[in-house]
């Protein structure tokens, strides 16, 4: 965008943004005169125009490309009068063009269109802001198109009562009814892709401008405030769920060791008959591989010893029983004939009852680990709440703090800033003018 100022022959004089397009030949700049062959002038589109531009579309020219071709408004306008004429904006043109009623239903939105816009120069538009709610996910264009129709509720642009607005609304009232509200974007009129959002509306359009402005400082504020808050949060549980893990790792590493060591004790024979035949086998001089091969082979022979014995781990002097996981007078129970087998490392140089208490010496260990992971972790996590409300705490004072803007030191003097970003200051009165040329003038 850009604000130019001219003089009567159109010569810039001033204007917020140089530019220059030597393609098409032309230069916006001060002391420049301001290309007036450029303009495209507002006129009311004709049958003919729209028809053309209807017929000039190319194979891949929707019907919003072609139509924003020939009014001088933008897509968001082109869109709102293809809708109001039942069409849709993505149609492709040249694979399925518009007949002839459908031609003249988009020129007499086209000019229902430009009759507002001409009403405009007696009475000015109202206005309208589209908003979600603050837990709701932002909506695209195509589901904006596709919800439900809401009726635009109407507000005052401030809480003081004003000639141009309604009156009667109060400052808490006023707050309650935007509470939790996020501001999306304004419009001087309901545009036909937006019926499906949530409106406030304005008695004008420049009150539903003062309105968005003064507030959507304020609710990205909030935002980012949320944000951070929900971070915050987010660490501290991460940090209670992988604290939690830990120690019920350690709760079942001790019930998995004291479990093993119930089983060897009620497989007592078996466990030291397991123990035992590697013992002999090793003793004989039998090679390591070769005792393996003679392990699987009695398994599949029907040796009991042999199904026991799972793997071999000669290397460590250990070995790994499969003993079946329920208890002798369980046996009948067709539940405790169904558990899976559990798989018990033993230790050659120890007997089924040592290997047993090796175990239960185990659980003692994991028992006492948890324990004191489970005392550190109450410390650890005391710390974490109290830097994450610490980091709240900061938030909220941030946020508070940006809601209430600190003037700069120029703002209490008339002020403007020129194209060339240079301060101009000027004095309110006699006094302020003495200041300014004893502290800023040197």
């Amino acid at each position: 965008g850009n604000l130019i100022l001219a003089d009567s022959n159109y010569e810039v004089l001033t204007l917020l943004r140089s530019h220059r397009d030597d393609a098409k030949g032309f230069a916006i700049m001060a002391r420049h005169p301001y290309p007036i062959h450029t303009i495209r002038l507002r006129q009311a589109v004709s049958q003919e125009q729209l028809e053309a531009a209807l017929e000039s579309a190319d194979e891949k020219q929707t019907l919003r490309g072609a139509l924003n071709m020939s009014l001088p408004y933008g897509p968001a306008v082109a869109d709102h009068c293809i809708l109001a004429a039942g069409l849709s904006p993505q149609q492709q043109l040249k694979a399925k063009p518009l007949g002839p009623d459908q031609r003249q239903g988009l020129l007499a939105a086209v000019q229902a269109w430009e009759k507002w816009l001409d009403d405009c120069e007696d009475q000015a538009p109202k206005g309208y802001i589209t908003y979600r709610r603050a837990d709701e996910p932002k909506r695209g264009k195509k589901q904006s198109a596709e919800a439900p129709i809401t009726p635009a509720q109407p507000i005052p642009a401030s809480p003081a009562p004003d000639p141009g607005q309604p009156s009667g609304t109060n400052p808490s009232e006023l707050a309650k009814k935007l509470e939790g509200i996020v501001y999306e974007d304004f419009d001087p009129l309901l545009l036909k892709q937006n019926e499906g959002l949530q409106k406030l509306e304005f008695e004008t359009y420049d009150a539903a401008l003062d309105e968005f402005y003064a507030r959507i400082e304020g609710q990205q504020v909030e935002r980012n405030q949320s944000q951070q808050e929900k971070a915050a949060l987010a660490k501290l549980d991460r940090i209670k769920l992988d604290q939690g893990k830990r120690a019920d790792d350690l709760e079942r590493d001790a019930a998995e060791a004291e479990s093993k060591a119930a089983l060897i004790e009620y497989n007592l024979e078996a466990v030291d008959g397991a123990i035992n035949a590697v013992r002999e086998a090793l003793a004989s001089g039998l090679d390591w591989r070769e005792l393996g091969q003679m392990i699987k082979a009695e398994r599949r022979a029907g040796n009991p010893v042999a199904g026991l014995i799972d793997s071999l781990a000669l290397d460590k002097n250990k070995i790994t029983v499969v003993l079946e996981n329920f208890l002798d007078e369980e046996v009948a129970d067709d539940e405790a004939m169904t558990r899976p087998a559990t798989k018990v490392e033993l230790d050659l140089d120890f007997n089924a009852y040592a290997n047993a208490r090796i175990h239960y010496e185990k659980r003692k260990q994991h028992i006492v680990k948890q324990q004191k992971t489970v005392d550190a972790n109450e410390k650890a996590l005391k710390a974490a709440e109290k830097k994450a409300q610490q980091q709240l705490s900061q938030v909220r004072t941030k946020t508070a703090i940006q809601h209430v803007r600190k003037p700069l030191w120029f703002e209490k003097f008339n002020w403007f800033v020129t194209s060339e970003n240079y301060l101009v200051i000027s004095g309110r009165d006699a006094q302020q003018n003495e200041l300014i040329v004893k502290r800023y003038l040197k």
